[in-house]
């Protein structure tokens, strides 16, 4: 009785290992990163481990759920080698995709054809939902993405004088691969950013992502730094004993000959109330309406006396914004 139930034993064992070495040799469906049958949806926190894709929707179902993971070295081992590189395709720049976009309610449909060119998904990036159809082709015995990153066209942008950082990492190339996602374009300065609609969304690697509309601008405290260090300078010439001062919006001629030490100068209303401002380059440029008065000591044809005068129109200054301390130039 004993050589039997040893036997039984050594049976029970065999078929626990038997169906073990099944499961590690091929997953089911619902055990795949981010795989699905119709109607069923992917589990975003399972784990993005890379694992084998013998269907077709293998390939597409893991690589969505790596990217939902964060995970983006995982996501690049489905693409078709070689395996596309770059900067901007590492894990921290992902997270900080999924900070202002993350991917969620993937549906990937199973596929089982060996011959087939494609794959269709849908996906959520944000609050915006995704449909695609990706290429695949098979590598070996492992299903492949054809195309697993989308190119960034920053030719305009780089070359310019302000830098560029995309998810807080500088960038100085023409181009670059970035995985689905969202991308914030910054420049590390205080005072000139790329404005409030600095993020592009890349959908997927077929969706085109323009760029175009990402233009350097001052930031709103750029803004006020520019206006106050106007303000300071402009202030500043109204106390100059001068009826012209260097590098001061006064430009004022007359046949008078003044005292210097007795010239002052006086504004009329606010210039700085609603002063205009734009921006270019590197430069602002303010915009204020100038409406002077200046008094004092002169003479003429050894005569002497109290003279006076006024000065209006527009008068403009410009900062450059990419140092500090900001300087003023009046033009």
């Amino acid at each position: 009785m004993a050589l039997i139930g040893a036997a039984a034993l050594a049976v029970i064992l065999f078929a626990v290992i038997a169906v073990v070495a099944v499961t590690r040799d091929r997953p089911s469906a619902s055990s795949q990163a981010g795989a699905s049958t119709a109607g069923q949806r992917a589990n975003p926190s399972q784990s993005t481990a890379p694992q084998n894709t013998p269907r077709p929707s293998d390939a597409v179902a893991a690589y969505l759920q790596a990217l939902a993971a964060g995970d983006a070295t995982s996501a690049l081992s489905y693409a078709a080698d070689p395996a596309p590189t770059g900067p901007m395709l590492t894990n921290e720049v992902l997270a900080e995709s999924r900070k202002l976009t993350p991917l969620t309610e993937i549906h990937v449909p199973v596929i089982e054809d060996q011959n087939a060119k494609s794959v269709s998904a849908t996906y959520t990036l944000g609050s915006s939902a995704v449909s695609e159809s990706f290429d695949v082709v098979k590598v070996a015995n492992a299903w492949k993405l054809s195309r697993a990153v989308k190119d960034l066209d920053l030719s305009f942008i780089v070359d310019g004088p302000v830098p560029l950082k995309i998810n807080g990492v500088k960038v100085a190339q023409q181009a670059v691969a970035v995985l689905p996602g969202s991308y914030a374009f910054t420049s590390g300065l205080p005072y000139v950013g790329y404005g409030s609609k600095n993020v592009v969304l890349v959908k997927s690697p077929y969706v085109e992502a323009t760029t175009y509309s990402i233009q350097s601008q001052l930031t709103k405290a750029g803004k006020k730094a520019a206006v106050s260090a106007t303000k300071k300078s402009y202030n500043k010439c109204l106390n100059a004993h001068s009826l012209s001062p260097k590098n001061c919006p006064q430009k004022f001629n007359s046949k008078y000959h003044y005292t210097k030490s007795s010239i002052t100068w006086r504004e009329t209303g606010d210039p700085f109330r609603k002063p205009t401002v734009t921006f270019s380059g590197t430069q602002a440029r303010i915009e204020i309406p100038i409406d002077l008065k200046v008094s004092g000591s002169c003479s003429s044809q050894g005569r002497s006396g109290k003279c006076s005068g006024s000065l209006t129109g527009t008068s403009v200054a410009v900062i450059k914004m990419t140092t500090k301390p900001l300087k003023v130039k009046w033009l």
